[in-house]
């Protein structure tokens, strides 16, 4: 669902490394994420190249940079919107 959540990507790359896969999503801006999910929930999701899919940000890391290192996770906290006659 495209308006499950607030940011859209087109699936670019999912890779498998053996638990989990990485995926590399690509925003309208150009912009590349990588994402994490396990193989279990890439196929329920019935995801592929060249999807178009809404994503949260759950945590997230700023790779290093030449004259720092790399920074432990951060926690990012989004709470989606209720659905239509949700507590009805």
């Amino acid at each position: 669902d495209l308006a499950a959540y607030r940011y859209l990507a087109v699936l670019k790359h999912s890779f498998f490394l053996g638990v989990v896969m990485r995926l590399d999503l690509e925003l309208p801006s150009g912009l590349i994420v990588r994402a994490r999910l396990t193989r279990e929930e890439y196929e329920q999701l019935g995801l592929e190249t060249g999807r178009r899919v809404s994503f949260q940000i759950r945590n997230y890391r700023v790779l290093a940079r030449e004259s720092a290192a790399l920074p432990a996770e951060s926690e990012y906290t989004y709470t989606p919107p209720p659905s239509i006659a949700e507590h009805i």
